[in-house]
């Protein structure tokens, strides 16, 4: 996603000796955490691009184009060393009270939780909206909402998984959304607590509140996710060790 300088730089931001903050915010036009069934859509067409087959590889280059497959989710190392250093920040007693990812790009609006477990004490989520909305026809918003279902995740694991596509490091779920159309996110900042608020106009272009979520609940209260490991070193994709927690 971004050149070993680029992320050296970002790494020492975010975690040198002299760092002191209370919540980490994080700008990225591009989602880190997406829908389920796109990320694995996504992962199994960088595993297609990379294939030693000329006609595989040349069908998943032309589809990473053709689909727009740019986000986190398309480059799997980079996706797996972000989660990798944001658990690193929320573990120990100096993590911050919580940390959000700011994107938009995808044409809706959501909240997602990334669900590390218990070894991890701050709240990490993915806050998305994209103000200036570009129309989602709408044959194509079933597609995109069902990429959030359970179904809809369980039919892109296979297919990320027959692609040869390594599991990424951290599973995340939604907390609000999928929202289509015009939107307007806030997010709030008071002391140790944050929360965020989604707003859309009604009919008379008046704002109107249609998802509050708090972004400190404690990490003790997230139900089993998976996370596997905190060590990496950037850019591999060794397979780790899973622990179901």
């Amino acid at each position: 996603m971004v050149s070993p300088i680029e992320w050296a730089w970002f790494v020492s931001v975010v975690t040198g000796e002299d760092v002191d903050y209370e919540h980490l915010i994080i700008g990225s036009s591009l989602p880190w955490l997406m829908p389920y069934a796109i990320h694995d859509l996504e992962a199994a067409s960088e595993r297609w691009a990379e294939s030693d087959s000329r006609v595989v590889a040349s069908f998943g280059e032309r589809t990473r184009r053709a689909l727009d497959f740019e986000h986190w989710a398309a480059f799997g190392a980079s996706f797996d060393d972000l989660a990798a250093t944001l658990a690193a920040i929320g573990t120990g007693d100096s993590a911050p009270a919580s940390i959000s990812v700011l994107s938009g790009d995808v044409h809706h609006t959501y909240v997602a939780r990334a669900a590390y477990g218990h070894d991890v004490r701050t709240p990490v989520h993915q806050l998305t909206c994209s103000p200036v909305h570009n129309r989602v026809p709408g044959a194509i918003k079933p597609l995109m909402r069902s990429a959030w279902h359970r179904r809809g995740k369980r039919i892109g694991r296979v297919l990320a998984r027959r692609a040869g596509a390594v599991r990424p490091l951290v599973s995340w779920r939604k907390l609000a959304g999928p929202f289509f159309g015009n939107a307007i996110s806030t997010l709030c900042l008071d002391g140790p607590s944050a929360y965020v608020t989604i707003e859309r106009p009604d009919e008379q272009a008046a704002l109107v509140s249609i998802a509050r979520t708090s972004l400190t609940e404690s990490a003790l209260s997230e139900p089993a996710g998976l996370w596997r490991g905190l060590i990496r070193t950037p850019g591999s994709r060794t397979k780790p060790v899973e622990h179901d927690l």
